[in-house]
């Protein structure tokens, strides 16, 4: 919902979750693909929904920025 720029003015009928090998928003005719994961010693999950491909996240640590 929020992919689409609408957020919740988005109906719930207009739009649908594909699951199968893959997570999809499908939404008119547009697709989405959505990945999801554990991060942070899972302590926090990142949901990400992108029209383009999308790849495991790198996760940087602030203290090795500072180095």
């Amino acid at each position: 919902m929020k992919m689409t720029g609408l957020g919740f003015r988005l109906a719930l009928d207009e739009f649908c979750i594909e699951i199968n090998d893959k997570i999809k928003l499908i939404h008119q005719e547009n697709t989405a693909n959505f990945a999801v994961w554990n991060i942070c010693k899972d302590e926090y999950m990142l949901g990400v929904c992108s029209k383009g491909k999308i790849t495991e996240p790198i996760l940087i640590n602030l203290k090795d920025i500072e180095n």
